[in-house]
């Protein structure tokens, strides 16, 4: 596999430096143009390797251990003469990728190309990408291919020097695991009784009719039978672009009697934006006897919603899409976000398909996450430990949908798994733009 490097910044090199060890030629072998390179080098750093808090078992071998080599790949001659030799000595301005492909083309005094190859930070490249050589000849790309290979002693051919990179990169995976499954374990908390309460939420219709002539604006509310399957607005109703100067009465819809104005969707435990707390909000009595706070009301726009998600979800089944992020622009609040949300939660609860297992809900900065086969529900009060959470699923496999609220109570949003799909409400446009360009939203 042929190596790629990252240009790192002078600041990240400096910090990992020690104490200078680049020792001259002997007396005896000097020339002219060394005695002069010794004379004008000047202090000259020893890369020594501290393990990244950042790895993962995902992380790339060569980035672990090209990290202290201060990647020498993207760097000059010239460059590598003076940040650890102070001058150029007249030598030309080729990339180190050419001059370690033959270095005596490039230097031709024996005692100066003595004194570049046998320096620290030179050896230590050399090293760093021979072992990543025969780590890659083996198949071993990745730290949890190496935590598995090292186990079982398959690999004998390379130096001490590179198992303790590696094995120190692994040392910090696996404490910052234990970090964070002891705050993951101590930030969540099973929710009793609501998967079932949105699961088996009912669903009535707001309709006109002439039967409700002389009351309510000539309007009534029918219930759909207990785990009965709602008759929404078709994707071509729900596309039609709403005139707000001209009266609108409701539409047909097969299966409703009247037309259809509104559908409630109406959970025992309320919703995600009551904290599902329905037991303890006082019920404040209303004209029609019906509980507002366990209540959506979902209109033709927020069905519209669901029909776009759901023919991507539709793809992503069958295998002949991938899972597409959407974002939904709108004023926050009953509409865009408890309503819409909602719906999208029911729904893909309900959806036919084994995609997704899970659904995460972000609003507040917390999380609640549907576990459909379980059918049970996890809340997590912060969403580092949530997006830790949802990582180490995909790592398992398991597939799933992320709603993201950034409307109520929090505006801000971390990066989110490209693996899952996902669905952003926010009240700006600003605010979406760069998401939507990281995830081709």
């Amino acid at each position: 596999m042929a190596r790629k490097r990252g240009r790192r910044t002078r600041d990240e090199m400096e910090g990992e430096a020690a104490a200078p060890v680049v020792q001259p030629p002997a007396r005896g072998e000097m020339t002219t143009a060394t005695d002069t390179a010794v004379r004008h080098a000047a202090v000259s750093h020893e890369v020594v390797s501290r393990p990244s808090s950042t790895w993962t078992l995902d992380s790339v071998v060569e980035d672990v251990l090209m990290e202290g080599s201060g990647t020498l790949d993207d760097m000059s001659l010239h460059d590598f003469l003076m940040e650890h030799f102070g001058g150029t000595f007249g030598f030309p301005s080729v990339s180190m990728r050419v001059f370690m492909d033959d270095p005596s083309l490039c230097v031709s005094d024996e005692g100066v190309l003595r004194w570049i190859t046998n320096s620290s930070p030179y050896r230590e490249y050399e090293a760093m990408g021979e072992g990543v050589d025969r780590l890659s000849a083996k198949g071993i790309y990745f730290l949890h291919q190496w935590a598995r290979a090292d186990a079982a002693n398959e690999v004998r051919d390379i130096t001490l020097r590179v198992k303790g990179m590696l094995n120190a990169a692994l040392y910090r995976v696996r404490r910052n695991e234990e970090a964070m499954r002891y705050v993951y374990a101590h930030s969540v908390k099973e929710l009793d009784g609501v998967y079932d309460s949105v699961f088996n939420a009912r669903w009535s219709y707001v309709v006109r009719s002439d039967e409700y002539d002389g009351k309510w604006l000539g309007m009534g509310v029918v219930d759909v039978a207990p785990g009965e399957q709602p008759q929404l607005w078709s994707k071509e109703q729900a596309d039609v672009e709403p005139v707000v100067w001209d009266p609108w009465d409701g539409d047909e819809v097969p299966g409703v009697s009247g037309k259809l104005v509104m559908a409630v969707l109406s959970s025992q435990r309320g919703w995600l934006y009551g904290f599902f707390q329905r037991d303890d909000v006082p019920k404040a009595p209303t004209l029609t006897g019906y509980d507002a706070a366990c209540d959506a009301y979902i209109r033709r726009e927020n069905v519209r919603v669901w029909h776009i998600v759901e023919k991507n979800i539709d793809a992503w089944n069958s295998g002949v899409g991938y899972v597409h992020p959407f974002i939904v622009i709108g004023t926050p609040g009953i509409g865009n976000s408890f309503a819409t949300g909602s719906l999208l939660l029911y729904q893909l609860l309900h959806h036919p398909s084994e995609k997704p297992k899970v659904v995460a809900y972000f609003v507040r900065g917390e999380a609640y996450l549907f576990h459909r086969e379980e059918r049970r529900v996890v809340y997590h009060l912060g969403k580092k430990t949530t997006i830790y959470g949802i990582e180490d699923m995909i790592s398992s496999g398991v597939e799933g949908y992320i709603i993201y609220d950034m409307c109520v109570g929090h505006n801000s949003i971390d990066s989110l798994p490209d693996e899952w799909g996902a669905v952003l409400f926010t009240y700006s446009k600003d605010n979406s733009d760069w998401w939507s360009e990281d995830r081709r939203g």
